[in-house]
């Protein structure tokens, strides 16, 4: 386990797992992997990151790229891909004369 050079982690305790180690370790000015040893200590889990309100989208899996819906959602195309895999949807497939790309 990597030493954290004597930091005072009273003041930031309560800011883990609250946001992204990477967000706590330039307010505390040491590495994400300090952050991650100090959580793991802790037993705090990590921040989720960002959310997709899935139900917002669900309609559109299938039936537009993954590309396209991970535009709309703020999200990565594997993140979407992950999604609609889980719930069974087949991917979209460009029709003869579909203006629409991936």
């Amino acid at each position: 386990m990597p030493k954290t050079k004597n930091i005072d982690w009273t003041p930031y305790d309560n800011l883990l797992g609250t946001m992204p180690d990477t967000a706590v370790a330039k307010l505390v000015s040491c590495s994400p992997t300090a952050v991650f040893f100090r959580r793991r200590k802790l037993e705090i889990g990590r921040h989720p990151g960002r959310l997709v309100d899935w139900p917002k989208y669900d309609h559109l899996l299938g039936t537009i790229p993954d590309t396209h819906i991970a535009k709309m959602a703020g999200c990565s195309q594997p993140c979407v891909n992950i999604h609609r895999n889980k719930l069974g949807i087949a991917p979209y497939t460009k029709a003869e004369g579909d203006a629409v790309t991936n």
